[in-house]
Parts: C-alpha cells; structure tokens; sequence
C-alpha cells in the first residue's frame, strides 16, 4: 500500500505547501516528495530552449534522446536526402545555442556531464574487454578525436572489437588447458 497520495501531493503543492509541509503530512522523507513531484509535475523548458526555433528545439530533443546529428536533423527538418541531414546536423552542432540547450536538457534530467563521464569511466574500467573497447570509443568521441580534426586518431574499431574476441577466446582455450593440467595431476 502506497503511504502517499499523488492527487493529494498535487493540491497541497498548488496550495504552496513546501516540501518539507507535504513530507511531514503523509509522513515520508522530504527527498521521496521531492522525487514524486518531478514526475508528477510537467517538466518546464529550459531557458535556453527560447532562442532555438521550433524545429531546432527537436533536433536538441532528438539529439538527448540519443540520435546522431544526421538522425537527429532528419527527425526535425523536412530534408531531401541524407546528405542534406548531415550537414545540417553538423551545422547546428557546431550552434552554441543549440549545444547550451542540449546541455541545459541533459542537466535538468540529472545528466550532466561529469554524471556521464563518470559512467562511462565505469565502461572503461569494465573486465570484459568488448565493454572496455566501446567505452573507450565513446570517450573519444566525447573528446572530438573522430572528426575532420583528427582523422589519424580513426580506429578501426571492429578490429578492435575481433582482437579482444580473439583474445578472450585464447584466454578461455587456456583455462581449459590449465584445469586439464590441474585434473591429470589429482590423477597422478
């Protein structure tokens, strides 16, 4: 059974009842009321968000929802081609405005950018290699290396990727090997 009402959390907060007031009413922590009323409540743009056209304003939504630049224009913009799309995207990635909506979006959401290098030095840090592998290209392309400004950074990373296959196979190949061993000399 749920301690809380969300009707009754509502009211009280259109009412001006703090956090604090509504927390000690249904008896909860201050922090569980704080949480419940970011989902309850409509998320509010953030101030940037009014420079950016409407359609801009999709293309930054797209973009935090994880497209690519290309994907992200074409979901936005009624473009003709693919080609149009990319240099379109690339155009407003390079936009500070567009780039401090984004950021100001990932913020308001608890994704900021120390949150997502955090994360992704878990990635990095992880024992299977293909884990370690990706986010080790993530953080390159955090860090711009992939672009026309540094094209000898370019990995390719399926190899990469077929390497560290090779290697875990070499690696369980040996574990076999080595209890193989250890059997033959209990027998011994």
């Amino acid at each position: 059974m749920r301690k809380t009402d969300d009707h009754e959390i509502i009211r009280m907060h259109d009412e001006g009842k703090t956090g604090v007031e509504i927390a000690t009413h249904f008896g909860v922590s201050p922090a569980a009321i704080s949480k419940r009323l970011k989902r309850l409540l409509p998320a509010r743009e953030p101030e940037s968000f009014g420079k950016p056209s409407d359609k801009q304003k999709k293309f930054v939504l797209a973009k935090a929802g994880g497209q690519s630049n290309t994907a992200a224009a074409m979901a936005a913009f009624d473009v003709t081609s693919r080609e149009s799309a990319k240099a379109i995207g690339y155009k407003l990635a390079q936009d500070p405005d567009i780039n401090l909506a984004l950021a100001d979006l990932m913020a308001q959401e608890g994704l900021t950018r120390r949150h997502r290098v955090q994360r992704l030095r878990d990635a990095i840090d992880h024992p299977d290699l293909n884990v370690s592998l990706k986010g080790l290209d993530q953080s390159w392309k955090l860090e711009g290396l992939y672009g026309v400004e540094a094209p000898i950074v370019q990995l390719n990373f399926n190899t990469l990727i077929m390497e560290a296959q090779a290697i875990n196979k070499e690696i369980a190949r040996l574990e076999r090997e080595l209890e193989g061993l250890k059997e033959s000399e209990g027998d011994n």
